[in-house]
């Protein structure tokens, strides 16, 4: 009876597989500079997917690999899974796995290849370890290319900055929110398993009955 009982609930587990996704929203604060359309009401706001929590005590991963789904938006355009991006994430987290420093944005795709190209970006950068935090987008120019482009200055179309505060560095996971997304991957049982497991009780019914006559 108990071999029967613990085989239905193996059976069980494996129709029931279930995979938790997590959501991470970033809400910055307001540009403090801007050039062109862009205003200082306007900030970086980014809703990321991932297919786990982050692990705690991460030191400047790179956990790209674990993004389902991104949405950036600068306060004009709004980028998601866009192929012609290159996205990356790089982060660390504490002991609770709160985010304290990260690295994230979207590049547009092909990179520049000769002076006079253009780098459409938009990204978040907080390592306070090393006093640097800033968000950005810009549309800037290579100004100079040897294998390898400067993209200071002149930029062509428009931009919009945020220098923060080095003494609200140590505050930059309040800019961040985390929150469960709805259980993926759970099969509903279908008729096909509920008539599997009929066959299964019956299956032992009978081998009980067949041995009670036995008896």
């Amino acid at each position: 009876m108990n071999k029967i009982i613990k085989s239905i609930a193996l059976f069980m587990l494996t129709l029931t597989n279930v995979s938790y996704a997590v959501k991470y929203t970033y809400n910055g604060p307001n540009y403090l500079s801007t050039i062109g359309p862009y205003t200082t009401d306007m900030n970086i706001t980014a809703v990321i997917e991932f297919e786990r929590p982050i692990e705690p005590s991460v030191d400047f991963q790179n956990i790209t690999d674990l993004v389902i789904n991104y949405q950036l938006s600068d306060g004009l355009k709004t980028i998601s899974n866009d192929p012609q991006y290159d996205f990356g994430f790089v982060v660390r987290t504490d002991e609770s796995g709160k985010i304290i420093e990260w690295v994230f944005g979207a590049d547009m795709l092909p990179y520049p290849t000769k002076a006079g190209d253009s780098l459409i970006q938009v990204a978040s950068v907080n390592i306070f370890s090393n006093s640097f935090w800033l968000d950005n987008s810009f549309i800037a120019e290579c100004i100079e290319f040897d294998g390898f482009c400067s993209l200071i200055g002149n930029y062509t179309q428009i931009g919009a900055f945020q220098t923060f505060d080095q003494n609200i560095q140590n505050q930059g996971f309040t800019y961040w929110s985390v929150s469960d997304l709805p259980p993926k991957n759970i099969p509903v049982f279908s008729k096909l398993s509920i008539i599997i497991m009929l066959l299964m009780v019956g299956l032992f019914g009978l081998k009980h009955i067949n041995k009670s006559r036995v008896k």
